[in-house]
C-alpha cells in the first residue's frame, strides 16, 4: 500500500465510524493504522488520553516495524487569518489563538486524518455536523496541508516522525 492509498484507506476508516453511530453526542474514537514493511496492517483504537499516544506509538512502531501509520483524531479548530501587519512572535500568537478555539463562539468540530512516512505527515480535516436528533455526520474531507507548507509539529507528530525513520 503506497501512501496515498494509506491515506484513502484512513479517510475511508473514519468515515466507517460514523456509520455505527446512534446517538448525536458520540463523538469519533481515535484510531492508529499501522502499516509494516510486509504489508501487514494494525488498526488500533487508542484511549482517550492523548498523553498515552506517544509512549503507545512509538512502541507500537518499533515492535511492529512500522513505516506507514495513519492517525485519526477528533478536534475543536477556529480559522483564523495571521494580519498583514503582523510583527509579533508567531508561535504565542499561534498559542492564544489555540487558547481562544476551546471556547470561541465560531469553533467548528473536525476530524482530523494525519498520515506519516519516514519523510513526510500530511493532514486532512474533515467537519462534524450535529443535530438534536440524529448521529453525527462527517463532510468532505480537505487537504490540511504537508509538512513542507504547514506546522505539523509538535511532541506527538515528531515523536511519530523519529519513531518512522
Amino acid at each position: 500500500m503506497n501512501y496515498r492509498e494509506l491515506q484513502e484507506f484512513v479517510c475511508e476508516g473514519a468515515r466507517a465510524c460514523c456509520n455505527d453511530m446512534n446517538a448525536p453526542d458520540e463523538d469519533w474514537p481515535a484510531y492508529a493504522f499501522l502499516l509494516n514493511t510486509k504489508g501487514d496492517m494494525a488498526v488500533v483504537e487508542l484511549p482517550p488520553e492523548k498523553s498515552h499516544w506517544v509512549p503507545l506509538l512509538t512502541d507500537m512502531i518499533s515492535e511492529l516495524g512500522v513505516r506507514k501509520l495513519g492517525l485519526v483524531s477528533s478536534a475543536w479548530v477556529v480559522k483564523f487569518e495571521l494580519p498583514d501587519e503582523f510583527e509579533g512572535d508567531l508561535d504565542e500568537f499561534l498559542v492564544s489563538e489555540a487558547e481562544r478555539s476551546r471556547s470561541h463562539a465560531d469553533r467548528q468540530e473536525v476530524v482530523i486524518a494525519s498520515i506519516f512516512d519516514e519523510e513526510r505527515v500530511e493532514g486532512w480535516v474533515a467537519a462534524v455536523t450535529r443535530s438534536e436528533d440524529a448521529p453525527p455526520v462527517l463532510g468532505e474531507w480537505d487537504e490540511w496541508g504537508d509538512s513542507s507548507t504547514s506546522s505539523f509539529e509538535g511532541g506527538l507528530v515528531d515523536s511519530i516522525r523519529l519513531a518512522l525513520r
